[in-house]
């Protein structure tokens, strides 16, 4: 066999087979009804991808039919990297994106205990994942986009911001992101991120990442909030990020919302949550039509 038709052969094995045939454990770091959310928050079904080695994994999800290549997100879920809300933050958001004709991939990322290159790690591994199997899942290569809220915000910025060009995503989706850890910010993730460091002047300044963002480098984004937001304060966050986007003259849109506080998610409590899936909607078709 040649060595192509081998590679090809091993991808669609390790890329597309379903979920039960594959041996996971939900490790503890997981919401205990993760799987359980997973299956009945979907009206489709899932698959299950390992992610690197280190025991990092995704939930996958695929539009039931595309025209063509379809765009992809990597869904990174919050929890102060000390735990992931992968329901609200994660699996719950999939029947919207396949909806809009995506390919939609949440991922249990490890935790950093400290060791902040596993979280960064796992994310990257995920988007080169998602970009080489685009042959074979029928996905845009250049089309591939990461998604995060509030802790899992800051490692989708992160990415977006401190990525080589072959693991960057294309665009970004931010929910009420940890962003800075120079100014007012969630202490709870500047600690767990970064552990001994927590401290450290110039590791506080690397993972600030409104101080990183390039011209014609940092991704697009849409950043979604509410002013009422206590765990995260905004304005140095999620505003700091924006106008740092702007004055980059990255492409980005800003929504806030006047109540919901922080970790709305896909909550249907939310009291914008039908405005949320708009704009969001309005977005992405825009986002879409300029991946094409």
């Amino acid at each position: 066999m040649k060595k192509s038709n081998l590679f090809l052969s091993v991808l669609l094995t390790a890329l597309c087979t379903v979920a039960s045939a594959q041996s996971l454990s939900v490790d503890s770091q997981v919401d205990r009804n993760a799987a359980k959310a997973d299956t009945s928050s979907a009206a489709i079904q899932s698959k299950i991808y390992s992610v690197g080695n280190g025991g990092a994994y995704m939930y996958a999800y695929f539009p039931s039919s595309t025209s063509g290549p379809t765009p992809a997100v990597v869904a990174l879920p919050g929890g102060g990297y000390s735990h992931l809300a992968v329901a609200n933050e994660g699996t719950d958001w999939a029947p919207f994106f396949t909806s809009y004709g995506m390919a939609y991939f949440t991922l249990i990322y490890r935790l950093p205990d400290g060791d902040r290159s596993k979280p960064i790690s796992d994310a990257e591994a995920a988007i080169k994942m998602v970009r080489d199997s685009a042959i074979v899942c029928n996905i845009n290569p250049k089309g591939v986009g990461i998604m995060g809220s509030s802790a899992g915000g800051h490692l989708a910025s992160t990415v977006a911001t401190h990525a080589a060009a072959g693991v960057r995503p294309d665009f970004q989706i931010l929910f009420y992101p940890v962003i800075t850890f120079v100014g007012k910010t969630h202490k709870g993730s500047l600690k767990c991120f970064l552990g001994k460091d927590s401290t450290n002047r110039t590791a506080l300044k690397e993972y600030s990442n409104e101080r990183h963002v390039e011209k014609n480098v940092t991704p697009p984004a849409i950043i979604f909030y509410a002013k009422n937001d206590k765990a995260v304060p905004p304005v140095s966050n999620a505003v700091a990020y924006y106008k740092a986007l702007k004055r980059k003259e990255v492409p980005v849109t800003v929504i806030e919302y006047n109540e919901g506080g922080h970790g709305f998610g896909f909550k249907l409590r939310f009291v914008y949550h039908d405005q949320l899936l708009h704009d969001l909607g309005v977005w992405l078709e825009e986002m879409k039509f300029k991946l094409k």
